[in-house]
């Protein structure tokens, strides 16, 4: 037999656009699934009188009146989310006491450092197109401040890294000497120096270095495929262990 989940709030005619990530919901059962994936993002913005006049718009007058009160009273994005989440049927009890447990550690970060683990959490999966997006968004949006040193140069690295697995070398190797401008860091280096041989083994003309097995081995593979594939394989070695 089938199972169904009621949920107490039906879906809304009207979207509510959460800005931060540029996405329409229409449900609340849809907000906090979409943010039980991708907990990092849930910030303060949610707490606004556009989310309550949403709320109210579905027929939950007293929910909405309680967030008034909350957001009124300066409460916590916990008291918030806390008030939320007993409409929420597709979250467990312990599911629950889960989520809030998780936001409340990632309350005191700010938005930039969340998106941050976002996408080292989508380079660590593979996800290498999104983390790129991520890193992105956080150097477009924000401002150098003296003392972030070690944050840039993790950003630019670790955004290497992402164009590296993808073969785009040539933009890696701008990433890796980005990080390398903000800190000198042996692991980058490490990294430039690996993008230039992986560059050079990846050239028709190239002669192989006696001291370099690695590019050796590459130059005795018969085709450029076969030497792409196996560039791949140990610049994915390569690269973990450098993140």
């Amino acid at each position: 037999m089938s199972k169904f989940i009621l949920c107490p709030i039906s879906m809304s005619e009207h979207p509510y656009h959460v800005k931060s990530i540029d996405y329409n919901f229409y449900s609340l059962e849809e907000l906090f699934y979409y943010y039980k994936k991708n907990r990092i993002l849930i910030d303060n913005s949610i707490m606004d009188a556009d989310f309550i006049y949403w709320i109210r718009q579905q027929g939950e007058g007293l929910l909405a009146e309680k967030l008034t009160q909350i957001l009124k009273g300066k409460g916590t994005l916990i008291m918030f989310i806390e008030a939320l989440l007993p409409y929420i049927n597709t979250f467990s009890d312990e599911e629950k006491q889960e989520f809030t447990d998780s936001i409340r550690r990632l309350e005191d970060k700010k938005e930039y450092e969340r998106r941050k683990m976002l996408a080292d959490q989508m380079l660590d999966r593979g996800r290498y197109e999104s983390a790129i997006l991520e890193y992105r968004r956080i150097l477009d949006s924000h401002a150098y401040q003296p003392g972030e040193e070690n944050f840039l140069v993790s950003v630019w690295h670790n955004l290497g890294i992402s164009y590296a697995y993808l073969f785009y070398f040539d933009t890696a190797l701008n990433c890796f000497k980005m990080a390398y401008s903000y800190m000198s860091n042996e692991e980058t280096l490490k990294a430039i120096e690996f993008i230039n041989n992986a560059k050079e083994v990846l050239s028709a003309d190239v002669k192989p270095y006696e001291n370099d097995n690695f590019v050796h081995m590459l130059e005795l593979s018969e085709t450029r495929e076969l030497r792409q594939k196996e560039i791949l394989e140990r610049t994915s070695q390569y690269l973990r262990s450098t993140m």
